[in-house]
């Protein structure tokens, strides 16, 4: 079947009219032209959809269907313009975006929220990840944009980054620790306590004892969980303390107390990376909300 959208333009057209000769008018062309364009698809159709006589024009039965169906057809195809439209100028079309924990606590939903703000058209796709399998992902295509942690973190050739919080670090622990009336704690103090760290945060966790060695001891880890509620829910039942970056405020902490960590200084950077021959066109206009914080 070789139908048209001229063929359905022009039937959409004389069905909402009315007349033949008003329509070659509106179309800006001649009602012989009309007829055999009709003519035409009613070939196609193998069914009339018309009913003429000298003084009036009306629909078929199937000609009702027709129109309900064109109709369909010709909304679909607005949306489908103007999408193509909005992709090329940044306002519409979908990304792609991985996250690590520390992200979603501290600038990502700043971010999400303006974009969305601003672009209500983009459809937002959101995964958790860890770095490694974020890099991952990108270097596939899979995603487009990530919020990783930076710890000396290498990056492909390929890839670009933007760096976006850095951060130092705090103990969270339990209302009735004896630390809990503290304002705040240096890292040695923590020497005697257990602490609680995430099961898949390597490169973190290598962090914490690093920075743990040069105070001449090693952490006493007791309990790993991959989510970060398992960690808080260990600490309210005193199975140990956790150290995480500022960001944890951001979380229901269950009434447990923030210690800031004052001898350490910024060490955990949220960094946001992409590939540098990306070519998601909404990618560019994401990147422009990405703003150091």
């Amino acid at each position: 079947m070789n139908l048209t959208l001229r063929q359905l333009q022009v039937f959409k057209t004389i069905a909402e009219v009315g007349s033949f000769r008003k329509s070659a008018t509106i179309l800006n062309t001649s009602q012989p032209a009309l007829t055999k364009t009709i003519q035409a698809l009613e070939y196609e159709l193998g069914v009339e959809v018309f009913r003429r006589n000298s003084r009036s024009v009306t629909l078929t039965s199937a000609g009702v269907e027709l129109l309900g169906r064109a109709q369909g057809l010709f909304d679909q195809l607005d949306q489908t313009v103007n999408s193509v439209r909005d992709v090329s100028m940044g306002r519409g079309g979908s990304i792609a975006l991985t996250y690590v924990d520390f992200a979603m606590l501290g600038p990502m939903p700043h971010i999400l929220e303006h974009y969305r703000r601003y672009n209500p058209r983009i459809n937002i796709n959101i995964q958790f990840a860890s770095t490694p399998d974020q890099i991952s992902l990108i270097k596939q295509g899979k995603a487009d944009l990530g919020f990783v942690m930076d710890i000396d973190l290498k990056l492909p050739n390929t890839f670009c980054r933007k760096h976006i919080t850095e951060e130092g670090l705090v103990a969270v622990v339990p209302p009735k620790h004896p630390l809990a009336d503290r304002g705040s704690v240096q890292l040695e103090e923590l020497a005697e306590e257990f602490f609680i760290m995430g099961d898949s945060w390597s490169r973190y966790n290598e962090l914490i004892r690093e920075l743990c060695i040069e105070r001449n001891f090693m952490p006493q880890v007791t309990h790993k969980a991959f989510l970060r509620d398992e960690m808080l829910a260990f600490v309210m039942a005193g199975l140990g303390i956790l150290v995480y970056p500022p960001c944890i405020r951001n979380a229901g902490l269950f009434g447990l107390k923030i210690l800031p960590i004052t001898d350490v200084p910024p060490v955990v950077r949220t960094t946001a990376i992409w590939r540098a021959d990306a070519k998601n066109p909404v990618l560019p206009s994401f990147l422009r909300q990405v703003k150091p914080m």
